[in-house]
């Protein structure tokens, strides 16, 4: 299997053709219609028949219970906590991944990696995660559906990436893996203009095959999104890349949806530009959320919001920021709408650092919402963020090479001061421990002391009172580490993960 998929363009037409004939009332319902399990049984007696049933009921069993993935800190009451991060981080020819793996506990963790790719990769590597530290895991990326997943066994931990270009590619990305897979997820970030490339990495971790169509969503031609990739077969530890540019060029944005009919996976956008750089916001599985807290800082200024509604009723939502001063509308009062089964774009300009804070219309449907900003040296970063503020966190390097100046932004959306506790969580070394206080409504760098002796440390951010969202936006390599730029937002975590801890 090639590295990326690209759709035939005539046998769409055709495709289409047979459709439009075949379904009188229209084929955007015939388009966006998945096949279902059922379709996918083969036909026969009763009693093969039963005997399928009873296999994918045993099947559903295993992934959820066995080999699946369990809810970020979840787990019954005296039994050993296991999981997995999913990190569909792409890749291309000689880039080089960092996978960065965190434990907040008070017991080291057994953590084993495998790569994911297009095609089959043996092997995977374990490691033990010291108590309050990390570790550095080189993960192969030579292909745009690189992936890795990470699993733990016998306490918790949290993942997050950063991946340098080759020579063909310029810039470095960096975003937090996921905690979970899904059937269904949305995805934003996506141009084709100026020539943008926009790829939507797919990984399925698991031994079984999934099935899904994704669905590529515009802003204005034509309404409602097409299904240009319909019951795509992704087999059980395998991961490809698409390529939207075949499908849609020159458009401003561009958003996907994906819909599987058998299995679960994960997925994230990664752009890829010939002038500025490149760049990564993870997906949203699930129903759309109701609001996004999209944190940066060390940007030029002013932010692209990509909205993504993948539902067939519109919304209406309002923007605000929260900045060094306070917050802010944007765009003074009122609402803006948007159709559903669309991408659009908000420009917004905005001081350093900061937090759009972007939430839906009351009784309307979700969205996703993902941040873009070109830093001061052309390379763009990108983040999906938050969709709530949390009492814990685990924040990722965005670093690569030396030189580096990391930075790391802390915003308070409440209504009473914030009071936190950062700590490093270094591969090795001593951690560093700050105390900071966040009025309401701001958005602050963390102390400049925090990562000095090690701008590649995972931070640890704890809250005493209030919530917070928290990111990385950081400059690094080239002359005075200033010529890639990359954001990542943090990992929220559950702070009993924390107390257990002491």
């Amino acid at each position: 299997m090639s590295e990326s998929v690209t759709p035939n363009r005539r046998a769409r037409r055709e495709a289409a053709e047979r459709e439009a004939a075949a379904h009188p009332e229209g084929t955007r319902t015939a388009r966006r219609r998945a096949v279902s399990p059922e379709q996918l049984r083969p036909r026969g007696q009763t009693l093969v028949a039963l005997v399928l049933v009873a296999i994918l009921v045993v099947g559903a069993f295993l992934a959820d219970n066995v080999i699946g993935t369990r809810a970020v800190g979840a787990g019954a009451a005296g039994t050993v906590p296991s999981g997995a991060w999913y990190c569909p981080h792409g890749g291309g020819e000689d880039w080089e991944s960092t996978v960065f793996v965190s434990n907040p506990g008070e017991e080291p963790v057994q953590v084993r990696a495998r790569r994911i790719g297009p095609d089959r990769s043996p092997g995977s590597t374990r490691v033990t995660v010291p108590a309050g530290g990390s570790v550095e895991l080189a993960a192969a990326a030579p292909d745009r559906g690189s992936a890795t997943v990470v699993e733990y066994f016998g306490g918790h931990v949290a993942a997050g990436w950063v991946a340098r270009t080759g020579e063909n590619d310029i810039g470095l990305t960096a975003e937090p893996c996921l905690p979970q897979a899904g059937p269904e997820w949305i995805l934003g970030d996506g141009t084709t203009e100026d020539q943008e490339e926009t790829w939507i990495v797919v990984m399925n971790p698991f031994p079984g095959d999934a099935v899904f169509t994704l669905t590529v969503l515009q802003e204005d031609d034509p309404p409602g999104g097409l299904s240009e990739w319909n019951d795509f077969v992704l087999k059980g530890g395998r991961s490809v890349a698409f390529r939207l540019n075949d499908f849609a060029e020159g458009d401003r944005v561009l958003g996907a949806r994906i819909q599987a009919s058998l299995g679960r996976i994960a997925a994230s956008t990664l752009g890829v530009s010939k002038n500025r750089g490149v760049r990564s916001a993870v997906g949203w599985v699930g129903d759309p959320p109701d609001a996004a807290y999209l944190p940066g800082a060390g940007d030029d200024g002013t932010s692209f919001v990509t909205i993504v509604t993948p539902e067939s009723r519109g919304t209406n939502f309002s923007a605000s920021i929260f900045g060094p001063k306070g917050s802010q509308l944007v765009g003074g009062p009122g609402e803006t709408s948007q159709r559903g089964d669309s991408a659009g774009r908000l420009q917004v300009d905005t001081p350093t650092p900061s937090t759009i804070w972007i939430r839906r219309g009351r009784d309307r449907p979700g969205f996703l919402a993902t941040r873009r900003t070109l830093g001061t040296s052309q390379d763009l970063g990108a983040t999906t963020g938050a969709a709530e503020a949390g009492p814990a966190w685990i924040v990722f390097p965005s670093v690569g090479e030396s030189p580096q100046r990391p930075a790391l932004v802390i915003t308070n959306p409440g209504t009473g001061d914030a009071e936190l506790t950062l700590t490093t969580m270094p591969a090795q070394g001593e951690p560093i421990t700050k105390q900071i206080t966040v009025r309401p409504g701001a958005s602050v760098l963390a102390p400049e002391g925090l990562l000095a002796d090690d701008p590649r440390a995972p931070v640890l951010v704890s809250a005493q009172s209030g919530g917070v969202v928290v990111a990385t936006a950081s400059y690094s390599q080239g002359r005075e580490g200033v010529a890639s730029y990359a954001v990542s937002a943090g990992a929220p975590i559950d702070p009993t993960w924390i107390t257990e801890a002491g």
